[in-house]
């Protein structure tokens, strides 16, 4: 497929238990559903394209072996990319702007996010959100100008965060809660109202709680907090070793008080630093 123009279509393109196909060189505008539909399907390339305000760019479900590579995405009523139940894919080179969520996994391994770059606008919330999903590899990737986070990541372990950059005022590099097993690593956060936020619900104490993951050898630069955690998320549980921090140095929020306390009231904590 390709040279296509569609717009103001239902879904552009469906793919449906399929094989071997490509999309490449097509433009997407004003779709009401998904402008391309990856269904049980393996062996798909969609590149240089251009994707302007549908309502999904691409969505895969229960697919393997996608590729998602140098496109232009802007503007999205949701999540511009979004794999359910779909694992060992990539999604790389891209370039993101102004989507409520740029891409977004549930229950999806093995996937390979890398050297895209996802920036703000109007509408930009969270650049990568990680739902029940494990073992991916987001490397290389930039992140600016986020308003809630660069990266969410919820309920999930055992993925790998190398070498990516998250920049922007008011905003929050990373999100955490009920995450564990997890290597953040040679990444740099710049700018930033908290690099990490490390979050805890008491109301679900078993699957909050984060535990056993890594963060060393990375960046922290002009961070307001450099790691905030809320009361019992799981600090002890985090090993934040060659982690520097400089105009200021990185810090850590550390309760006080006990958990269900501290949801109360957030204002009785002690500052510290790595």
């Amino acid at each position: 497929v390709e040279g296509l123009n569609i717009s103001d279509a239902g879904t552009g393109v469906a793919i449906y238990f399929s094989k071997n196909v490509a999309v490449r060189d097509c433009t997407f505008r004003d779709n009401r559903n998904d402008a391309i539909d990856v269904l049980s399907s393996n062996n798909v390339t969609i590149s240089a394209s251009y994707f302007a305000n549908n309502a999904r760019s691409v969505e895969m479900e229960m697919s393997s072996q996608v590729e998602v590579k140098n496109n232009t995405i802007t503007g999205a009523d949701w999540r511009a990319i979004y794999l359910r139940e779909s694992h060992h894919n990539t999604v790389e080179g891209n370039s993101f702007r102004n989507c409520p969520t740029a891409i977004g996994m549930e229950y999806s391994h093995n996937n390979t996010i890398r050297g895209n770059t996802i920036s703000g606008g109007g509408k930009l919330q969270t650049g990568i959100e990680l739902s029940e999903s494990g073992d991916n590899n987001i490397s290389g990737n930039l992140f600016e100008d986020c308003h809630w986070a660069g990266v969410s990541i919820l309920y999930s372990g055992g993925n790998v965060f190398f070498n990516n950059t998250f920049t922007g005022r008011n905003t929050t590099g990373m999100y955490f809660e009920g995450v564990n097993d997890t290597l953040i690593e040679y990444n740099t956060f710049a700018n930033l109202s908290s690099a990490i936020y490390i979050s805890y619900y008491s109301g679900y104490p078993d699957s909050n709680v984060c535990s056993n993951n890594i963060l060393r050898y990375n960046n922290f630069y002009n961070a307001k907090w450099g790691i905030f955690y809320t009361a019992g998320s799981g600090r002890e549980r985090l090993d934040a070793r060659y982690t520097t921090g400089v105009t200021p140095q990185a810090h850590i929020m550390k309760p006080t008080i006990p958990a269900e306390e501290g949801r109360k009231s957030k204002a009785r904590w002690i500052l510290s630093r790595i």
